[in-house]
């Protein structure tokens, strides 16, 4: 099922990356036959993929889109011969040689009778734009492929590994390095502080936090959850609420532990820590060790 999935989101990628670059092409191409400053109407298209393209197809409406229909030269309705090939486009005045209408008994500009017009003429032709209904539609299509891809890639993670564990500060009396952060931070007692450590094995990252909150007069209850974000992303949130009663305070450090997996990508955890469900800074101090190795529930 990854696999399939992994395929199926490469595939809406990879058509994402070719949309533009054909909606590019083609009105390079529109815009050239149109006579209009192709380069630059390409460039709007390429940066705005969609809202370039409707810009552009409202602006292409004073741009003729005729062409002769003997050299398929593009041609404009004033035209009364094709400057390429030299074929009579229009009816015109036999005296002046302007251009004229089947209908009208004289020339507008010379006044002469056009009973002698030259009616020998055959009219431009318009292009089919068989292309611009692709082109719409892979446009239309972008919002459904984004939609797809970001269904999809959440599944292109596997994240089996995650949990808590509660400590005490008594725990750590024979490790100097967390004895010495305790000390450290018990200098500073309105602050919550936490060790991260992270390691990255092939395309697993995996993050440990133990985080600390030092009391001084009050007590304080805790409590924590764990979910998963955008992309997989785990966040822990640490909540503690002040309590006054001895009898409900809880255990004074948190364990957290936790390693993301993916075909793509992966992440490392991230922490968020509140008090009295106000989110607040926490001091967090990157090691090179893991402070909870001792007290894994299982082994990875």
């Amino acid at each position: 099922m990854a696999v399939f999935a992994l395929i199926i989101s490469i595939v809406c990628l990879a058509i994402l990356l070719v949309i533009p670059f054909l909606v590019g092409i083609y009105v390079y191409r529109d815009a050239s036959r149109r006579g209009m400053n192709a380069k630059l109407w390409t460039v709007v298209a390429l940066i705005l993929p969609f809202a370039g393209l409707i810009i552009y197809l409202m602006e292409r409406r004073n741009y003729s889109d005729l062409q002769c229909p003997t050299c398929c030269a593009p041609v404009t309705k004033q035209y009364v011969v094709c400057p390429k090939c030299n074929a009579r486009l229009r009816s015109s005045c036999s005296n002046c040689g302007c251009a004229t209408k089947t209908s009208w008994a004289v020339c507008p500009r010379c006044a002469s009778s056009l009973s002698e017009q030259n009616n020998d003429f055959v009219a431009p032709i318009r292009k089919k734009d068989a292309n611009l209904a692709r082109i719409l539609v892979l446009a239309a299509a972008v919002p459904v492929l984004m939609g797809i891809v970001g269904m999809i890639a959440p599944t292109l993670t596997t994240s089996d590994g995650m949990g808590s564990k509660l400590l005490h500060v008594e725990d750590y009396q024979d490790n100097p390095e967390v004895s010495a952060w305790l000390n450290k931070c018990n200098e500073d007692t309105s602050k919550t502080y936490a060790l991260r450590y992270k390691i990255e094995n092939d395309n697993r990252k995996e993050t440990y936090f133990l985080v600390y909150r030092p009391t001084e007069n009050g007590f304080y209850s805790t409590n924590f959850s764990m979910e998963t974000g955008r992309f997989n992303t785990h966040y822990y949130d640490v909540k503690y609420s002040e309590n006054h009663s001895p009898s409900l305070v809880t255990q004074e450090l948190i364990y957290l532990y936790s390693y993301n997996s993916g075909y793509l990508y992966s992440n490392y955890a991230t922490l968020r820590v509140f008090v009295d469900d106000k989110q607040i800074d926490c001091e967090i101090t990157d090691v090179d060790y893991n402070p909870g190795r001792y007290y894994l529930p299982f082994s990875w």
